[in-house]
């Protein structure tokens, strides 16, 4: 990992500028989620997207929220017990792997967490692979020069190598979009290789 958050910090994943400068809502509305989805989200941290993904996919959908840190699940997991959710897995995942059936999501999303991939092509794979056919992958991270907060500026990928990793990794129709002053998100579809 180039820049792993750290977990002992929530207060700075679920804060008024969070949300002003990640909608969630936007995101979901991006990737195209909708009421008996199923989706992954993969560094899911304390369940920021997680939640309110899950409310929108219904008893129907399913919830898959991913992280590396323990920390994390276990407060994502409280919290989504707290707001009475049933429809969320909260999984702890090795770092390059994802513990998800081929075929088994229509949805892959990774919420601010792409810069901090040692192995970018590994996941971008491994979403491919757990994607339904014609399931879409959506990248939402910080924008190279926006100095307010977030990592440092050289842990930062450009959009362009997000698209980049796309198309090498099988996904088309890309687009990348502003979402605020300090993140863009990039989705890409799944197509089948050659």
């Amino acid at each position: 990992m180039t820049h792993l958050f750290d977990s002992r910090q929530f207060a700075k994943l679920d804060n008024p500028r969070r949300r002003e400068l990640l909608p969630v809502d936007k995101i979901l509305d991006l990737l195209r989620v909708e009421k008996g989805s199923y989706l992954a989200d993969l560094g899911c941290g304390i369940g920021y997207v997680s939640i309110p993904a899950a409310e929108k996919v219904g008893p129907e959908g399913h919830l898959f929220a991913l992280d590396l840190q323990e920390q994390m699940i276990i407060e994502g997991r409280r919290r989504s017990q707290t707001a009475g959710l049933r429809n969320i897995a909260w999984i702890l995942n090795p770092e390059d792997s994802l513990p998800l059936p081929a075929s088994s999501v229509d949805a892959v999303i990774m919420v601010a967490v792409f810069h901090e991939l040692e192995n970018r092509s590994g996941y971008v794979e491994e979403a491919h692979r757990i994607l339904r056919a014609g399931g879409r992958l959506g990248i939402v991270d910080w924008k190279p020069g926006f100095m307010e907060i977030g990592p440092p500026q050289d842990h930062r990928v450009a959009p362009v190598e997000v698209e980049a990793l796309l198309a090498q990794g099988h996904f088309r129709d890309l687009n990348t979009t502003d979402i605020s002053e300090g993140y863009y998100m990039t989705v890409g579809q799944k197509r089948n290789p050659l």
